[in-house]
C-alpha cells in the first residue's frame, strides 16, 4: 500500500513539475514578444525625433528666408520712394490718369478689397511678402501733422523669431503713412519722430520685441510673465532721426524666441503709434 502511494506521489511531482516547465517556456515566449515590441516602438521613436528636427531645421530655414526677403522688399521700397520723388512727371502728359481725391476712409476701402482678392489666405511665400511689403504713398512736401495709431484686432498665437507684427486696426493715420496691411510706417519726410508700442503676454509666457527702422533694430523691449498667474505688460518709446522713405516697424526678436500668446482684446491692447517732431 505504501508502495503504491509513494509511486502516485512521484506521478504527481512528475506531472507538475512538467506543467510548470510549459507555463516558464509560455512566460519566455511572451518575454521576448515583449522585448521585440519594445525595440520596435524604440526604433519608431528614433525615426519620429530625426523628422521632427529635420522639420524643425526646415522651417528655421524659411523663417530665415522670409525675414531676409522682407527686409530686402523694405529696402526696395524704400530706393523706390527716392527714385519717385527725385523724378517729376508733368501731369498734363496723362490727362486720362487724372482722378477726384478721396477721404482715406474710402482709400483704405479699396485697398483692403484689393489686398482680401489678391491673398485671400496669405499662405504661400509671395503672398506673406506682399502682404508684409510697405504701400508707397505720396511724398509729403508740406509737412503736415503725421501721426498714426494701431493695434492688434485680436491675440498673436505664439509668434515665431523675427516675426512682423501687423496692427491691422489704425484708428488714427493722418496722412495715409502707415499700412495697416504690412504694420509698417513710411517716413514722408526727413526729421525727428516718436514711436511707442504696448504688449501684453499671456500669464506664463514672455516675448521679447524690437522697434526696426529699415533693417537696424534701434529699441526693444521685453514683457514677461512666466510664472505669473496672471498676464503682464511691457512698454517703450524711442525718439530717432529718420531720413524720408525709412521703414519703421515692430517684430519680435530676431533670435530670441518668445513663449505662449501676444494678447490683444477689447479691455487691453498690444498697439503701435507714432508721430513726427518736426
Amino acid at each position: 500500500m505504501k508502495s503504491q502511494i509513494c509511486i502516485l506521489a512521484l506521478l504527481f511531482l512528475i506531472q507538475l513539475g512538467m506543467c510548470a516547465g510549459n507555463q516558464l517556456q509560455q512566460l519566455e515566449k511572451m518575454v521576448e514578444k515583449l522585448q521585440d515590441t519594445v525595440m520596435s516602438v524604440t526604433i519608431e521613436n528614433a525615426k519620429l525625433q530625426d523628422a521632427v528636427l529635420s522639420v524643425t531645421t526646415e522651417n528655421a530655414k524659411y523663417s530665415d528666408l522670409i525675414e531676409n526677403l522682407v527686409e530686402k522688399v523694405a529696402y526696395q521700397e524704400r530706393r523706390i520712394w527716392i527714385l519717385e520723388t527725385e523724378c517729376k512727371t508733368d501731369d498734363s502728359i496723362y490727362p486720362k490718369m487724372k482722378t477726384n481725391k478721396t477721404s482715406d476712409e474710402q482709400i483704405n476701402k479699396k485697398d483692403y478689397a484689393f489686398v482680401e482678392a489678391m491673398y485671400p489666405k496669405k499662405t504661400s511665400l509671395i503672398g506673406q511678402i506682399m502682404h508684409k511689403a510697405p504701400q508707397r504713398r505720396s511724398v509729403d512736401s508740406g509737412h503736415e501733422n503725421v501721426a498714426f495709431f494701431s493695434y492688434l484686432s485680436g491675440d498673436l498665437r505664439e509668434p515665431s523669431p523675427g516675426h512682423v507684427l501687423v496692427f491691422d486696426v489704425a484708428p488714427t493715420n493722418n496722412g495715409g503713412h502707415y499700412n495697416r496691411y504690412a504694420g509698417m510706417f513710411t517716413a514722408p519726410h526727413s526729421g525727428t519722430y516718436v514711436f511707442t508700442w504696448t504688449s501684453y503676454c499671456e500669464a506664463g509666457g514672455y516675448t521679447n520685441l524690437q522697434l526696426v527702422v529699415n533693417a537696424n533694430a534701434v529699441d526693444s523691449s521685453y514683457c514677461n510673465a512666466d510664472g505669473a498667474s496672471w498676464y503682464r505688460s511691457a512698454s517703450g518709446t524711442a525718439v530717432v532721426q529718420i531720413g524720408q522713405g525709412d521703414v519703421v516697424f515692430v517684430r519680435t526678436h530676431h533670435y530670441h524666441t518668445s513663449y505662449r500668446d501676444l494678447l490683444s482684446k477689447e479691455y487691453l491692447r498690444t498697439t503701435f503709434a507714432g508721430w513726427s517732431l518736426s
